[in-house]
C-alpha cells in the first residue's frame, strides 16, 4: 500500500467519516464561541465582528 491509501474501500469510508466527525466538532465549537452565522454568512458587518471577537 502507498502512503495516503486505503487498504479497502470501508477503510476508507472510515476515514472519510472520521474527517467529518473532526470538521462536525470544530465547527460546534467554533459557533459555541463565535455564536451561530447569520442566514447570510458574507455579510459585511458579521464578517468584521468575527475576525475580531475575543474569545471569552
Amino acid at each position: 500500500m502507498d502512503a495516503g491509501q486505503a487498504d479497502s474501500v470501508s477503510e476508507r469510508i472510515a476515514t472519510v467519516l472520521a474527517a467529518e466527525r473532526t470538521r462536525d466538532l470544530w465547527l460546534a465549537e467554533q459557533e459555541r464561541v463565535f455564536g451561530a452565522l447569520p442566514a447570510d454568512p458574507d455579510a459585511d458587518a458579521h464578517g468584521k465582528e468575527r475576525l475580531t471577537a475575543v474569545p471569552p
